[in-house]
């Protein structure tokens, strides 16, 4: 019998489940009844509510089953789970059943083991099951398409390390305590992205309201002022609308005898400032649409298909950022892309405005826009648009989306040309010591989990706690749970009965 922990101190002794435990599967969902079974609802666990190492009992669903099925399936304290499969992850994760309901069964894909004596600890079963074991559920585990599997024949092999009774319960208490020092330092660092969150919330706020910058203004008096660069822009906007039209005409061959055609040209609306917030001296409101232009009529999409027959080295974006590359490009420069749909929009799960510099293609989940002439940089925008709140512009509930025309309604606090430069200078180096934080926070992940893989070491090779000179050796154990086991075979030898034909290994 080999695994990760082979060498044994003195006094333990290698097992299996088979021999310790009777191993159970639980009840098909669905299950076809005949019509005079009478079936009621009771809770049961599935795959999702049985985790490596702690049981999620915020969503209980019920089955239908029979009085006998309850009976037979009803989690005692003690219970032992183990999880058959579905992502490779998932197999054999588990931990033990503590009562923590009244009444509950389990599911088919998950496995009960039911110690046959009290004197084994099932955390400890549990605990090396969840971590060293794992190398024997994914060695001896069915590998389909998209699914992993273990079945109990399996299971009822999986073999572990067992102390002395005395030396469990002490091990077991000893992982318990420094678990808990363990998880409260989790528990730590796992409120720190929200706290960065509204951290950063907070910043673009204050950005945005001027207060970053209220003493670069007392400084700079003289710059120019908001609404003069908004003009400028207007201008610019008009310029290169003008200039794409004749490029058209010309193109056709049709050239204009008059300048009438400029008359086609629509100005964006002037934005409503009412029920916005006031500005600092020097600021102004725009739309969105008075400040960029947008792209959106050039998006190509590209099926997944097309895609993967045209591999190249060309980014292909969409509306959380890079999901392809191409062998092509659409676009070539720098612009901003903004997400269109999906749960991020309102979420903040991924930022919802980004810069794209290059080329590269998008598809039709995100908006292309671009700053006539660069007189407001993208940053300014981006950052702006990450920090405001879009519920009020968007369409749908479970799937968010942000039209072109909502979008062009979306109020931008202006500043001067000048002063955004500062801000962007000021949220560039927020964000670098965000960069700093998270890189300090996954390598306290890293080392949190390198520390308890490392206790479960010294744990199962016995180093964890000082052994009992005293302690009964687990061979005298399990040879008492094996003449046990042989009893009642010598008494119910001929005895066929139904549940000797159930699904279980004995």
């Amino acid at each position: 019998m080999t695994n990760s922990v082979v060498a044994l101190p003195p006094g333990w002794a290698w097992t299996s489940l088979e021999e310790v435990a009777e191993l159970k599967g639980g009840l098909t969902l669905g299950k076809k009844r005949e019509p005079h079974e009478h079936v009621r609802p009771v809770p049961y666990l599935r795959v999702a509510n049985v985790q490596r190492g702690f049981l999620s009992l915020n969503e209980v669903k019920t089955i239908a089953a029979t009085e006998a099925e309850i009976e037979e399936l009803c989690l005692r304290d003690g219970d032992i789970l183990f999880n058959e499969g579905g992502d490779r992850d998932k197999l054999g994760r588990g931990w033990v059943w503590s009562g923590e309901l009244p009444e509950c069964i389990h599911q088919n894909h998950v496995f009960r083991a039911r110690l046959r004596t009290p004197e084994i600890v099932p955390k400890l079963v549990s605990m090396y099951a969840n971590w060293f074991g794992q190398a024997y559920f994914r060695g001896h585990g069915k590998q389909t398409t998209n699914l992993a599997s273990i079945n109990l024949k399996t299971l009822s092999k999986f073999p572990f390390p067992l102390p002395p009774g005395n030396e469990q319960r002490r091990i077991v208490a000893k992982l318990e305590a420094l678990q808990a020092h363990s998880r409260r330092a989790k528990d730590s660092l796992d409120a720190i992205p929200a706290l960065l969150e509204r951290f950063r919330q907070s910043v673009l706020a204050a950005a945005f309201r001027g207060d970053l910058t209220r003493d670069w203004r007392k400084a700079n008096p003289d710059v120019e002022s908001a609404s003069k660069l908004l003009e400028r822009i207007r201008a610019e906007r008009r310029r290169r609308w003008e200039e794409a039209e004749l490029n058209r005409m010309q193109s056709k061959g049709k050239l204009p005898k008059d300048d009438r055609w400029k008359e086609k040209y629509e100005e964006a609306p002037l934005t409503d400032t009412r029920g916005l917030g006031k500005l600092p001296a020097g600021w102004c409101w725009a739309s969105l649409e008075q400040l960029t232009i947008n792209f959106d009529g050039e998006r190509v999409p590209v099926k997944r298909q097309d895609r993967a027959e045209r591999t190249g080295t060309f980014p292909y974006y969409g509306a959380s950022g890079v999901i392809d590359q191409v062998d092509d490009y659409l676009f070539d420069g720098h612009f901003l892309l903004i997400a269109e749909d999906g749960a991020n929009l309102l979420s903040r799960s991924t930022p919802i405005a980004f810069e794209a510099t290059g080329k590269f293609w998008v598809n039709n989940h995100a908006h292309v826009v671009q700053v006539p002439g660069e007189l407001v940089p993208l940053t300014y925008l981006g950052s702006y648009l990450n920090g405001f709140d879009l519920n009020p512009f968007t369409t749908g509930t479970a799937q968010p989306k942000l039209t072109q025309k909502n979008m062009n309604r979306i109020p931008v606090p202006l500043a001067p040309q000048a002063e955004q430069a500062a801000i962007t200078t000021i949220l560039r180096n927020v964000r670098r010591c965000e960069l700093l934080i998270n890189d300090a926070l996954a390598r306290a992940r890293t080392r949190s989990e390198v520390l308890e893989a490392a206790l479960l070491g010294s744990a199962f090779r016995g180093e964890l706690v000082p052994q009992g000179p005293n302690d009964e050796p687990a061979s005298v154990l399990l040879e008492r749970i094996r003449a046990e086991r042989e009893r009642p075979k010598e008494v119910n030898s001929t005895s066929h009965s139904k549940r000797s034909r159930e699904t279980k290994v004995a």
